[in-house]
């Protein structure tokens, strides 16, 4: 089976390793690039050319919907954008 490439992006360190380590775990994926901001992560996007996109909407340096806008990819399967407090809400409501 092919894995998905995912390239991963949040500037919070925490849930950019909690999703890179579930993603990383799931048979089929393949975590090939954890960025801390919106720079990094277009530059990723670009010299690897991820299957998907993981990223955090509201990112320095470049948000999520602006990277959206820069790389208008048709390879890439699927984009995701999150909120990481969304997210951390969601953790604490099912400790």
């Amino acid at each position: 089976m092919r894995c998905s490439s995912v390239v991963m992006a949040d500037h919070y360190p925490m849930v950019l390793q909690g999703l890179t380590n579930i993603l990383g775990a799931e048979s089929g994926f393949q975590v090939v690039a954890s960025c801390s901001d919106g720079r990094n992560c277009i530059q990723a996007i670009r010299s690897l050319a991820p299957d998907i996109a993981i990223i955090h909407i509201s990112m320095p340096g470049l948000t999520g919907l602006e990277i959206r806008h820069r790389q208008q990819r048709e390879s890439f399967h699927a984009w995701s954008f999150h909120r990481a407090h969304h997210l951390l809400t969601h953790a604490r409501v099912a400790e």
